[in-house]
């Protein structure tokens, strides 16, 4: 929504927090394999898989970086205007996420150097990844692949963000590293599927390929418009979905992209003397998802894994609660001859909505402080190793809050 571009600058993302911590994370386990291999003189074969946020709307980046693209950034080389969009799903795009009035230029610089801005510092993160994994011996018989699953719009077009076919959306880039297979420099101009990476990974490392999944897939979408009826505008679009696929058992179960029903409802109405009021209400119903096994307490897991383990028999068995969200902005605009002014006040998760995950923790005696004290609890300490649990409990993740922001854009 046009609110991200107005929140983009340069500052903190709490995505860019979320990714320092997994590459942190990501370092301390490749650390922990160099311990482990040169004790051992070798190790056992490892998969890791790493998930980034960045670069993600709002875009935010810290001083240092925004100012050096801010002093370098340039406009898109492909503006198109409203009134110039004329696929009819671009242009309902484009109401939704209020991108009808053209973005002023200092907004789309500020935007987009701070997507750069991102850019870089998560690049950076790559590259202590790659650091821990030349420095602990790991890098020479290790295949990388780095991808994403869309890209960004960056205001070319006039539009942001992802849901369009356009090529800046669409195209994502595909890396792979593997000093003892794959000859540097070397680059592929043919269309590549995502959907052909992992068998072409399993072809590679000599696994033996997936087995055969068959999966279906089918919906519909309805979308009704009214523009500027005595000045209420409003679209409202409804959306039923079905994916399911066959699990180990041959038998189909939802996909975790199962939500069937998704009702999107964007409205107002222009007043007089320039106020403007909106709303925006979204329904969905919950996704699947699949529960832990009874085998994450197990204390041989539990010191593994640390975190719980999912029960692959009853996969998307379960579904999350449906997400029901409304958001509320007010705006009074002045005009002047060579400028404008416009204040509003922005409420986004009136309802305080929240869906969260239950999350597995073990269950430790707390202090006056709340804080976790003493070793883990083992309920059945007599048993023998293989037998051992671990006392365990579980929470929700769930943290929705109400957003309000009050702001002011100068038009020049």
């Amino acid at each position: 929504h046009r609110m991200s571009l107005i929140k983009s600058g340069p500052g903190l993302s709490g995505y860019q927090v979320h990714d320092e911590v997994v590459t942190a994370a990501t370092v301390n386990v490749l650390n922990e394999l160099g311990v482990q291999k040169r004790i051992n003189g070798q190790l056992d074969p490892f998969s890791i898989t790493v998930g980034f946020m960045l670069p993600h709307a709002p875009f935010a980046a810290r001083r240092a970086q925004y100012d050096y693209y801010r002093e370098r950034m340039t406009l898109p080389k492909k503006n198109l205007s409203f009134a110039e969009t004329q696929h009819p799903y671009l242009r309902a795009w484009r109401t939704y996420t209020a991108l009808e009035e053209p973005t002023p230029d200092e907004m789309v610089l500020r935007a987009r150097a701070a997507y750069w801005g991102m850019v870089e510092a998560f690049d950076a993160m790559i590259g202590q990844i790659l650091d821990a994994l030349y420095a602990n011996g790991l890098a020479e018989n290790t295949l990388i692949v780095y991808t994403s699953d869309h890209g960004d719009m960056v205001g070319e077009h006039g539009l942001w963000w992802k849901h369009v076919f356009y090529e800046e959306s669409v195209r994502v880039p595909l890396i792979m590293h593997w000093p003892e297979a794959i000859a540097a420099g070397q680059r592929c101009d043919r269309p590549i599927s995502a959907v052909d990476v992992t068998a072409t990974m399993l072809d590679a490392l000599g696994a033996p390929a997936l087995p055969n999944s068959d999966g279906k897939s089918y919906g519909l979408e309805l979308l009704l418009q009214q523009r500027f009826y005595k000045g209420w505008y409003g679209i409202l679009a409804y959306t039923f979905g079905k994916s399911i696929f066959t699990n180990g058992d041959g038998n189909y179960a939802p996909s975790s992209w199962d939500s069937r029903h998704i009702i999107n409802l964007t409205g107002g109405k222009k007043f007089s003397r320039n106020w403007e009021v909106g709303l925006r209400w979204r329904f969905q119903s919950g996704i699947p998802y699949t529960p832990f096994s009874e085998a994450s307490s197990l204390v041989a897991n539990w010191d593994r894994n640390n975190s719980g383990i999912l029960d692959y028999t009853r996969i998307n068995t379960l579904r999350y609660d449906p997400i029901n969200t409304l958001d509320m902005r007010l705006d009074k605009q002045w005009y002047f001859a060579k400028w404008s002014l416009n204040l509003y006040l922005d409420v986004q998760n009136i309802f305080g909505n929240a869906v969260g995950r239950d999350q597995l923790l073990l269950d430790r005696p707390l202090d006056s402080d709340n804080l976790p004290v003493g070793p883990p609890v083992i309920v059945n300490p007599d048993a023998p190793y293989a037998e051992q649990r671990y006392l365990l409990k579980s929470i929700n993740d769930a943290t929705g809050q109400v957003l309000p922001t009050i702001g002011l854009i100068i038009g020049i």
